[in-house]
């Protein structure tokens, strides 16, 4: 019996290889922004204890308050960029995901209540770290709420290439109130996003030192230290990626092995890793010495290392569903370019827009002039 729901009697309106490339795409920027809201939530709450603990005069104040005042942006853009993917997701594996939300649907709806709950928190963090007020237990409190969505978000995505446990799951609780944490690879994943946050988090935050803050002592410790996180944790995601790997099913593993492109794909997520890990760790060694451009190297280079693993990502999900004869290329195709070539142009205008705003963001913050290390940033007027 075909464990999924019947498919969509309307055609696609598009070519499949351009939602492939789309959800890739808009996925390896949600990721990006979901690394940064992580990493930074961690480092920017442990110095921020540090901080209390050492009292006023303590030098890691204002590092942890550059940090965190800046996560309520970096969230608006987890969710915003967020949406594109996940909808995607649902034009081109909806049968699967479909099924697998209803099967935690009380996590999956609860998701909503935590993000609100998470957003009101990081802009708590904001106003208590500008008045000068401890604000360690609201960050502690975000973690603990970021760690469970990325858990719930797991655990579907998970599900979802596990048809053979969807019907015992819905035996066991018809309501969606449990969990597939009986799978074997839903911790390895969690952990993965979890270090890759610190790899990505610690590098942003080495380039805000570089480019960002004014404060020499705060960006000097920022760019050091970001970088050194960046660092270690991009070693650490070698030994985890294979944790992930090794977790798959024998048919998956054997699947992805027999294709050259995912082999490609995965010997330059391992030299994008190793190369991340290089160009932080030198940048952290040279310290104050740092500036934008190495720092710019190693975000790059951590884009890149996010954007490979997305693609890898994506060859675990298709073959983990084409052993159950789920192929994701075999949909009726009924394309309208017109409409198709509208869509591409609100996109890259979008995205045009998205940066412009950035960019008028940080001007009117009145910090893109500054400088750390005697480093010029470009186009700035700064001596």
């Amino acid at each position: 019996m075909d464990p999924f729901p019947a498919v969509d009697p309307i055609p696609l309106p598009a070519p499949v290889w351009l939602f492939k490339v789309l959800h890739l795409f808009t996925l390896s920027l949600h990721f990006t922004a979901v690394h940064l809201l992580i990493g930074g939530l961690v480092l920017g709450t442990i110095w921020a204890i540090a901080a209390w603990r050492g009292g006023d005069d303590s030098p890691l104040r204002e590092p942890a308050r550059q940090v965190m005042r800046r996560l309520p942006v970096v969230m608006a853009f987890v969710i915003n960029l967020g949406v594109p993917p996940l909808l995607f997701t649902q034009v081109l594996y909806g049968r699967a995901l479909y099924t697998s939300s209803i099967l935690i649907g009380v996590f999956w709806i609860g998701v909503i209540v935590l993000m609100v709950v998470l957003y009101s928190l990081l802009y708590s963090v904001e106003r208590r770290s500008a008045e000068g007020k401890a604000y360690w237990w609201a960050g502690l409190i975000s973690i603990g709420i970021v760690a469970k969505i990325a858990l719930i978000y797991v655990n579907n995505m998970t599900l979802m290439l596990r048809p053979d446990t969807w019907l015992e799951m819905y035996r066991g609780n018809a309501l969606g109130g449990q969990l597939a944490m009986d799978d074997p690879t839903v911790w390895p994943r969690w952990l993965y996003m979890i270090t890759a946050s610190l790899m990505l988090g610690g590098i942003a935050i080495a380039l805000t030192g570089a480019t960002a803050v004014q404060d020499r002592r705060a960006g000097a410790y920022l760019k050091q230290w970001g970088a050194l996180v960046g660092a270690i944790a991009a070693g650490a995601l070698v030994p985890v990626a294979i944790w992930v790997l090794m977790a798959q099913p024998a048919a998956v593993g054997r699947g992805l092995g027999e294709s050259a492109f995912y082999n490609v794909t995965r010997a330059a997520w391992l030299l994008l890793t190793f190369g991340v890990a290089l160009v932080a760790g030198y940048a952290s060694w040279r310290g104050s010495e740092t500036g934008w451009k190495l720092t710019g190297a190693a975000a790059l280079l951590g884009y890149l290392q996010v954007a490979a693993w997305v693609v890898l990502r994506d060859g675990i999900r298709d073959k983990s569903l084409e052993a159950y004869g789920f192929s994701v290329w075999a949909r009726e195709i009924s394309v309208n370019w017109s409409v198709v070539g509208l869509f591409l142009v609100l996109l890259v205008g979008g995205l045009v827009a998205v940066g412009w705003l950035l960019k008028v963001m940080l001007q009117a913050e009145g910090e893109y002039e500054g400088y750390v290390g005697g480093e010029e940033l470009p186009g700035s007027d700064a001596a």
